[in-house]
């Protein structure tokens, strides 16, 4: 049961950190300079 619940963790954070990854190319794609730092985003 805790296996499964770390994996669903991990996969849940791996799904969002794609998806501020894809959010983050469409806006460059648009001219909007965008910065970010993978620490930062982890610990907020």
């Amino acid at each position: 049961m805790a296996h499964g619940a770390m994996r669903w963790r991990i996969g849940n954070f791996y799904y969002s950190f794609l998806r501020e990854q894809y959010v983050h190319a469409v806006f460059r794609e648009c001219g909007v300079h965008l910065r970010q730092h993978p620490l930062a985003d982890a610990l907020f």
